[in-house]
C-alpha cells in the first residue's frame, strides 16, 4: 500500500473538523478512528483510503504520521489542540482535537467519507479511550510485535478462521527469526 500523505493529513483534519464534541476525541480516539477507517476500507473496497502505516502500541494500532500532521495543521492554523487537566496523577493531562477552516473533500469518494463517519461516530459516541483500545487488541494485534507495522492483509486473514494462541506464538517465532 502507498502512503498518501496529503489525503492523510486531509483525514485527520476532516475527522477534528466534524466530531461535535471534542470532548469526545482524546488522541488515542483519533489512533483508532485512522486506523477503523483505513482497515474498514481495505475490508470493504480493497483499498485503505491513505495506506497509513500503524504499529502496535500498548493501547492498540497507532498511526505512524499521526505527530507530525497534527503539527503541520496546528501551523497551519487548522487544527487546535486542547490540553485538558485529568485526575489520573500528578500532572496528567489529555489531547483534544478541534478542527478549524473549510476541509478539502475532495481526496474521498462517496464511498471513503461514509467509512470515516462511519468509523468517527462508533469510536466517538460509543467508546471510551479504553474501552476502543481494548476493542482493537483482536487477533490482529496480538499477532505483531510490539512497535512493529501491521499488514493491512492481516485483517483478512483474521476472518478466515478462528485465531489461536498457538498461531499467534507461531507468528511470532517466525517474525523473530526473519528480525535477525
Amino acid at each position: 500500500m502507498n502512503f498518501n500523505p496529503e489525503k492523510f493529513k486531509a483525514l485527520v483534519h476532516y475527522v477534528c473538523r466534524t466530531c461535535t464534541d471534542p470532548s469526545k476525541l482524546s488522541a488515542t480516539k483519533l489512533h483508532k478512528i485512522l486506523w477503523l477507517a483505513d482497515i474498514y476500507a481495505y475490508k470493504h473496497v480493497g483499498m485503505p483510503i491513505t495506506g497509513e502505516i500503524y504499529k502496535k502500541n500498548l493501547y492498540g494500532p497507532f498511526s505512524t504520521h499521526l505527530d507530525s500532521v497534527v503539527d503541520q495543521l496546528r501551523r497551519e492554523n487548522l487544527l487546535f489542540v486542547h490540553e485538558v487537566d485529568v485526575n489520573w496523577g500528578e500532572g496528567k493531562t489529555r489531547r483534544e482535537f478541534i478542527g478549524k477552516g473549510d476541509v478539502n473533500k475532495s481526496f474521498f469518494s462517496e464511498r471513503e467519507a461514509q467509512i470515516i463517519n462511519d468509523a468517527r461516530d462508533y469510536v466517538c459516541e460509543n467508546h471510551t479511550a479504553v474501552s476502543i483500545s481494548d476493542k482493537t487488541h483482536d487477533a490482529i494485534w496480538e499477532m505483531a510485535l510490539m512497535h512493529e507495522p501491521i499488514p493491512y492483509e492481516a485483517m483478512l486473514v483474521s476472518r478466515l478462521a478462528k485465531v489461536t494462541e498457538e498461531d499467534i506464538e507461531w507468528a511470532k517465532s517466525e517474525l523473530r527469526k526473519i528480525k535477525q
